[in-house]
């Protein structure tokens, strides 16, 4: 994705906002020349929260009688990017 971003964006300023908690990501973007603004640290910096939880704890969703899930490849691509969009 960041090869896709350089190739996207050429000749503009690009940024992005890795979590300062995201090592991966931000080893990643180090690794195409990207660097941490120092001025988005702190009080009075801009910042994002990482948040991340373990799946095997969580409890089987039960749904209503006459309702199922359905992945995106059985719902259709409109309605995936409708379900974006909604978010």
């Amino acid at each position: 994705m960041i090869d896709w971003y350089d190739g996207t964006a050429v000749g503009i300023e690009r940024t992005v906002m890795p979590s300062a908690s995201d090592a991966f990501a931000l080893r990643r973007w180090a690794a195409h020349g990207y660097e941490t603004d120092s001025a988005s640290f702190g009080d009075t910096g801009f910042w994002t929260q990482l948040n991340e939880r373990d799946l095997t704890d969580v409890e089987q969703p039960v749904l209503p009688d006459g309702f199922r899930f359905r992945n995106a490849d059985e719902a259709g691509p409109q309605a995936a990017v409708q379900a974006h969009l909604d978010a």
